[in-house]
């Protein structure tokens, strides 16, 4: 018993609870970050078949996170997967104030997002950002009205293709290791 209140004596944060606005600490708030320090390579995740998504080999749940921050021009866009209110998993974009974000539902392989900005460069950029929801994706192809296409490679369970004018993409199709289509087209 002794020991148990010299511990609870020894384990303060590191952020008096006063100095957190709200009083509440957080992780960031309550652990000092290491000089020096990175992060863990992600874990590799084994995919789990979902009977209500006929055949789909979907990955595992994972916690909401920043997926990759990308250049445009000369500022940078953030790319986040996350869930909605039903759990339905979403990709998001954030440039400057403005955010991008769009939702699956069951049964979809891919998810994506499109947008054009203007960068502090005075050029206009396509942004398209995915997030595939079968493990058997491992390339997407983004085609474009009139005409074209934009290969792109999915890496961490997801894909960004940014590009320097206005263009329109029509659907993104998800393909496996054999050049297959896995599901259906994915229309923006």
């Amino acid at each position: 018993m002794i020991l148990s209140l010299v511990l609870v004596g020894c384990i303060q944060p590191a952020t008096p609870i006063a100095s957190v606005p709200g009083g509440v600490p957080t992780l960031a708030t309550a652990i000092p970050p290491i000089a020096g320090a990175t992060t863990a390579p992600p874990i590799a995740q084994q995919p789990t078949v979902n009977p209500a998504n006929a055949g789909i080999s979907a990955y595992p749940p994972a916690a909401d996170r920043v997926w990759q921050q990308a250049a445009v021009g000369p500022e940078q866009v953030a790319v986040l997967f996350l869930h909605d209110a039903a759990n339905n998993p979403c990709v998001r974009y954030i440039f400057r104030a403005k955010v991008v974000a769009r939702c699956g539902v069951p049964g979809q392989t891919l998810i994506a997002v499109a947008g054009v900005e203007a960068a502090a460069d005075g050029k206009s950029y396509t942004i398209i950002a995915g997030r595939a929801l079968d493990t058997r994706i491992v390339a997407v192809s983004v085609e474009f009205t009139p005409n074209g296409n934009q290969p792109a490679q999915i890496n961490s369970e997801g894909f960004i293709i940014i590009l320097v004018g206005s263009r329109l993409p029509l659907d993104a199709i998800p393909i496996n290791e054999h050049g297959d289509q896995v599901g259906a087209k994915f229309k923006f």
